[in-house]
């Protein structure tokens, strides 16, 4: 399994943050033009921190499927 390239890292966070923004804040529904990358089972950690304190996190580093 390849790593993420950094230009898909930085897709991976922006969908996030747009994800938990569309649900938590009311904002629109992000617009996603994903990479073939995104399609394959991975494992995935996400953090959540507000004003750089810790509010949450959870993943795994295997696939659930």
């Amino acid at each position: 399994m390849e790593l993420l390239t950094d230009e898909e890292g930085l897709m991976a966070i922006r969908s996030a943050r747009g994800a938990v923004e569309y649900v938590c804040a009311n904002k629109p529904k992000p617009a996603l033009n994903l990479t073939s990358i995104f399609r394959e089972k991975r494992g995935v950690f996400v953090t959540l921190t507000k004003n750089g304190q810790l509010r949450g996190c959870i993943g795994l580093p295997y696939p659930m499927m």
